[in-house]
């Protein structure tokens, strides 16, 4: 990907707010569900379900790009630990129901990564 391109330059802020959007799904979803405004039915929570992956995959580039626009090797480090544990708690909540608690806690570290780092990249451009 060339580095001019939208999405390299605003990776942090396309994962940040990939983060807060997480963060409105994994909170609302169940309370949703809990006051019955959403069908239970298997279609309509493999739909959402589907959204856990759309937010990997934009996760993944937003820390890819980020990643390489940092100077700094212990950010880059960061990114990639909470990435891994926020997908790792994406794709085990169903076995483990606790691990919703792990990706949200990680989803809020990127969002914070995503946003210090954006500050930090900002300024050294300036």
């Amino acid at each position: 990907m060339r580095k001019n391109t939208w999405f390299y330059q605003n990776a942090d802020l396309v994962g940040a707010t990939s983060s807060l959007l997480c963060v409105i799904h994994c909170l609302v979803f169940p309370v949703l569900i809990t006051l019955s405004y959403v069908s239970s039915s298997l279609e309509v929570v493999e739909h959402w379900h589907m959204l856990d992956f759309i937010f990997i995959g934009l996760s993944f580039f937003a820390v890819k790009y980020a990643t390489s626009r940092t100077p700094k090797a212990s950010m880059r480090k960061a990114f990639w630990a909470t990435f891994i544990v926020f997908s790792a708690g994406l794709l085990a909540h169903e076995v483990a129901h606790w691990m919703i608690l792990i990706s949200l806690a990680a989803s809020l570290v990127l969002m914070g990564l995503h946003l210090v780092n954006y500050r930090s990249c900002t300024i050294a451009r300036a």
